[in-house]
């Protein structure tokens, strides 16, 4: 599509594709330490960070084998806006080199139902515990997606070995 300027100069204007059903709208999608869930179901992020420190130091002086890793939390959060019905939620996880990580479990722990069925207003949350051994020092990301089709990259940076 084409579209005039005020000087008369012509440019193009992204179109955005139509989706089958409505999407959910992503609401938040970060890392953090924690997340902790009140009586009544109200979540609580604890150490919102995009960066983390790995000391390789002592687990170098425990054992010269052991690996640095980390526990991480993912916190993504959806309104449902015109979304109703069930979605699947998708999360890969990239290293610094790009390379799709795997679960240190079952594959299919990565894929997370996604249910509206209520007012526009409903949301969903989904918080998944992980532990990432660490292999590279850099920026890592998940890549999110609803119903196979990308909705945005998380990222956390620069976890770097301390000596």
């Amino acid at each position: 599509m084409w579209s005039s300027s005020a000087r008369g100069k012509k440019s193009r204007t992204p179109e955005i594709p139509k989706m089958s059903k409505p999407r959910p709208y992503l609401a938040a999608a970060f890392m953090c330490e924690r997340i902790i869930e009140d009586k009544e179901g109200v979540l609580s992020a604890i150490r919102i960070v995009d960066s983390f420190t790995v000391q390789s130091s002592t687990l170098s002086a425990i054992s010269p084998n052991l690996r640095p890793g980390m526990n991480l939390t993912l916190l993504t959060s959806f309104k449902a806006g015109e979304a109703h019905g069930k979605y699947k939620l998708q999360l890969r996880l990239h290293g610094p080199s790009g390379k799709q990580l795997e679960s240190q479990s079952d594959p299919s722990d990565s894929t997370f139902p996604l249910v509206f069925e209520g007012p526009s207003r409903e949301g969903a949350n989904v918080v998944v515990n992980f532990w990432l051994p660490i292999t590279e020092f850099s920026q890592y990301w998940f890549d999110i997606l609803v119903d196979g089709e990308a909705v945005t990259r998380a990222p956390f940076q620069d976890p770097r070995a301390t000596v």
